[in-house]
Parts: structure tokens; sequence; C-alpha cells
């Protein structure tokens, strides 16, 4: 079975087997006063991908050891996947950032005593774990992967691949700290970060600070 660990890194790689198009890979986080919130992943733009009964197949294990997961983590509910041929998506729904934290450590089988918070969350703050640094070790260990992107290196990579992290804040957004590269929306309420791949590999952050008003 493949590793739960992996599972990002290895859908996207494989998915540039089959690329036509700008493949999107699009995380978003709505929050909500009380500290509860939804989680989503969605990766949008490609086809082709169900036409190899392998992929799919190991993609379907690893859906299937996701949600087995995730509903042993109290706090962790209402978990949903869904399919197309151009769409991929995962979503999940958290009483408090706590909850997400263990559910990285259950996917992990790490303790959540030596995993970091991948957010936290307060009136006045959000900030966010740069994650960059994970995403390109294991971009870097894994030997298919290597042979993928060594296969890519001569194409442009920002218009092959995006990764793309959306906050939802129920307070205004006052401030962006600590990464120039994101983006708030005219009502002050949606912090966006848009990273390639090319940038992924070039080790940029994607870790971030909101203040909020």
């Amino acid at each position: 079975m493949l590793s739960s660990g992996k599972f990002i890194v290895y859908l996207l790689s494989f998915l540039t087997l089959f690329l036509n198009s700008c493949i999107e890979l699009e995380e978003k986080i709505v929050l909500h006063s009380d500290k509860s919130g939804e989680y989503s992943l969605v990766i949008r733009g490609f086809s082709g991908f169900q036409t190899n009964a392998s992929f799919s197949e190991k993609i379907k294990e690893s859906i299937l050891l996701f949600i087995s997961k995730a509903q042993k983590v109290n706090g962790i509910s209402s978990i949903k996947q869904s399919s197309t041929r151009n769409e991929f998506s995962i979503s999940f729904s958290f009483e408090h950032p706590s909850a997400f934290r263990s559910l990285m450590a259950e996917m992990t089988n790490v303790s959540k005593f030596f995993i970091p918070s991948y957010f936290s969350f307060t009136r006045h703050r959000f900030s966010k774990q740069n994650t960059t640094p994970f995403f390109q070790k294991a971009l870097q260990r894994d030997s298919t992967i290597h042979n993928i992107l060594t296969r890519f290196s001569t194409l442009p990579f920002g218009s092959l691949f995006n990764w793309k992290i959306v906050v939802v804040s129920p307070y205004e957004i006052k401030k962006v700290k600590r990464n120039p590269y994101v983006i708030i929306s005219s009502d002050h309420k949606i912090a966006t970060l848009t990273l390639s791949l090319e940038q992924i590999m070039q080790n940029t952050s994607s870790g971030f600070v909101l203040r909020l008003k």
C-alpha cells in the first residue's frame, strides 16, 4: 500500500505523465470565529489519469487509507472525497486546529508532540507553517519522482504546476508577514499564495503570517 506520507507528492508527480494542461493543487482552509473550520485539497487540470489502471488503483488505495485514518481522529468530521476526469478532491471539517495536528500525526504514525502545527489561529493572528522543505525533500528522495523531474527538466515548470494555498478568515486581514507572494482579496478576508514547481524546488517558503483586525 502507498505510504500516506507520500500521497500528495506521488499523485502530483505521476500526473505529469498525463499532462496536457496546467496542473493546479489547491489547499483551502476556511476558518470560523470559534476556531473550527473546513479543509479541502483539490487537484485540477488533468485528464487521462483514469486510463492508467495501476496508477488509478494506487490512488484509490491512498484515498481509502486517508479516510480510514481520518475517521479515527477526534475533532475531524464530514470527510468527503470525489473525482472526475479532470478533478480530484478530499475535504473534511475540524473542530479546532489541534484536531488537524492530530490528523497529521495519525497519517504519519508519529506522536503529535513531534508534529509541528500545520497552522495556528487566534483572534488576531493566523500562522501557516512553511512546508516547502518537506515537499522538496520528498521530491528529491524518491527515485521515481526524480526521474520524472529529470524528464521534464527542460520544460518551463511554471506553466505545468501551481500549488495554491487559500485561507478564508472570519476577520479582516490587516497585514501579511513573512511572505511577499501572498495576495489579499479586495474584501480583506481571503489570503492566497501560489507557488510553481520551480519555486518549490528553489525552496520558496509556503509559510506566512496574517495579522487580523
